[in-house]
């Protein structure tokens, strides 16, 4: 489903699992030192979708297409409990966001 990446506190992963099951972060996987592209070729062959606060995988998907899909935080330097809140208070928009086959990518505030 989700993979959150290195920018955004793994904290939220046990947080926003009974939202968003499979959640992970990149430090999970052992990719927090990873550079974007693989980051996006690990959630491409793994079916997952990135959370990011970082333009640059909108940049990879302007000439990649999707997926992966890209769940972009547009908040600036924010909290861990903004990004937590953001992602609850849009589950809804989020999950339909997921299941459509027309958009690559959701921005969030």
């Amino acid at each position: 489903m989700l993979l959150i990446d290195n920018n955004i506190s793994s904290r939220l992963v046990s947080v926003l699992r009974g939202s968003y099951p499979g959640i992970k972060h990149v430090a999970d996987v052992g990719l927090d030192d990873a550079d974007d592209v693989i980051v996006w070729e690990f959630a491409k062959s793994n079916h997952l979708n990135i959370v990011s606060k970082d333009a640059d995988f909108n940049d990879i998907q302007q000439i990649e297409g999707f997926p992966p899909k890209i769940i972009w935080i547009r908040s600036g330097n924010c909290s861990t409990k903004y990004v937590k809140d953001l992602l609850l208070e849009n589950e809804v928009e989020i999950k339909s966001f997921l299941l459509s086959d027309e958009l690559g990518l959701l921005e969030i505030r």
